[in-house]
């Protein structure tokens, strides 16, 4: 690995690194690393502890490898507004470098937006804008997915100004598919805190995020989230919007609404929703199954929730189990605006329906 000190690296570290950075742009000598890395076939660049400022981003090749020491590297967006600077439209601390980019991977560091000293950036910002043949169609070697990797990430600060995600892959102008983003925890930025659009084929697994938009918003089909927990969100802690996503063991906790699901065929087991304001859980999409436990615990963010499960139009076809605790619930059911309860459980639409409310249990199908 390539080694790259801060300049408020421990002196042992900065005099054995291969670079130092000055405290100023330090983004421009950690792309020389990376550039290097990936011409010579090194391992990868290993950033050592300490705080790099940031004020454009850091552009990492195809194939390469980025990683920290944990929460001792502090990546610090500077005022940093580039947004036309790497792959894709829009200011990060992290972008790829390349079109058609793939196996990226970045681990074990922390980010710091900054808040409002740190510009417009998101943290990670992954495009595979103007990618083409990006899924695996013949063989690996020509056709490979992109199998982006990040894990062990740690963002906060990501505020100040409107729309600036957290981790954040794209694949809307291109082809993006086959990602992992693992073990990552993101604190309240102001856009969502794990964002795939056109990602698809991708898994999110183990990450713990706030945001003041949603806290994952899922715009890629065949979507795998396993074991995340989204808590204060002001938005949804989960909002699927594309279908064939799979989403086992995940909690939303004190959210302004917990779960959206206004895809087709999607998969939703051993989901928890506690505390939140507007809507546990709404349905809109077709033919798929949810599982779901839903309470609200009185001394928590939000004094009551107004509907604990929501059956919106076009929820046809599904497969319905759920637990509701009715306690400081003030709708526990409801279709289309409509309370539901077991005198009226008939109108709603055409699915299979089994829902625990305190000793009742409303049934259809």
């Amino acid at each position: 690995l390539i080694v790259v000190a801060a300049a408020n690296s421990p002196e042992v570290i900065k005099n054995r690194a291969d670079y130092v950075c000055t405290g100023t742009n330090d983004q421009n000598t950690i792309n020389t690393a990376l550039d290097i890395s990936s011409s010579q076939y090194a391992a990868g660049v290993h950033l050592a502890a300490g705080t790099f400022n940031i004020s454009s981003a850091i552009l990492v090749p195809s194939g390469a490898l980025l990683q920290g020491s944990g929460w001792l590297t502090e990546l610090r967006s500077v005022s940093n507004t580039a947004a036309n600077t790497g792959i894709g439209t829009g200011a990060a601390v992290i972008k790829a470098k390349d079109v058609g980019a793939r196996v990226i991977h970045i681990r074990s560091l922390g980010l710091n937006g900054n808040y409002s000293a740190g510009g417009a950036s998101a943290g990670i910002f992954i495009s595979n804008e103007g990618t083409t043949n990006g899924h695996l169609g013949t063989w690996v070697n020509t056709s490979p997915d992109t199998y982006h990797v990040v894990e062990d990430v740690h963002a906060i600060g990501f505020s100040g100004s409107a729309g600036r995600h957290g981790i954040w892959f794209d694949g809307t102008g291109g082809n993006s598919r086959g990602n992992w983003i693992s073990r990552c925890s993101v604190r309240s930025p102001s856009g969502h805190a794990v964002f795939l659009d056109g990602a698809s084929d991708s898994t999110v697994s183990d990450c713990h995020v706030s945001s003041q938009q949603d806290g994952f918003r899922i715009a890629s089909g065949s979507t795998r989230l396993l074991g995340n927990k989204a808590f204060y969100c002001d938005a949804f802690g989960f909002n699927v919007t594309s279908s064939r996503v799979h989403m086992t063991g995940n909690n939303a906790q004190d959210c302004a609404s917990g779960v959206n699901i206004s895809s087709a065929n999607f998969a939703v087991h051993s989901m928890v929703v506690d505390v939140c304001q507007d809507d546990g859980i709404i349905v809109a999409g077709s033919r798929g199954i949810l599982e779901a436990n839903i309470f609200h615990r009185a001394s928590a963010r939000y004094a009551t929730m107004a509907r604990g499960l929501t059956i919106n139009s076009g929820a046809n076809n599904n497969v319905v189990n759920a637990v509701i605790d009715a306690t400081n619930i003030t709708t526990a059911v409801s279709y289309n605006g409509t309370a539901i309860t077991t005198a009226n459980q008939g109108s709603l639409p055409a699915s299979y329906y089994r829902i625990a409310v305190g000793s009742s249990v409303i049934t259809k199908g």
